[in-house]
């Protein structure tokens, strides 16, 4: 059983991410059940805070308040 990193847990809580893993990545092949320990096992920090930089990106420009609140809070934190 794959341990799950804690910000793999923390990024599930941010609806962008969690969408990004949950639908889009699975749709496309990337991962095949889009679990927590799939996700952990296949993604680095720096991989998830890419993404994370892109959403927020999108965020901003169609002003989405909630999910330019839950990116930032989500990169802040991690990229210490």
């Amino acid at each position: 059983m794959t341990k799950v990193k804690q910000f793999v847990r923390e990024a599930f809580e941010v609806n962008e991410l969690a969408y990004q893993f949950e639908v889009i990545d699975l749709e496309d092949g990337l991962l095949k059940t889009a679990s927590l320990e799939e996700v952990s096992s296949k993604y680095s920090l720096s991989h998830i805070l890419n993404e994370a930089a892109w959403r927020l990106d999108m965020a901003e420009s169609n002003e989405h308040d909630d999910d330019i609140r839950q990116l930032s809070n989500f990169i802040n934190k991690w990229s210490k």
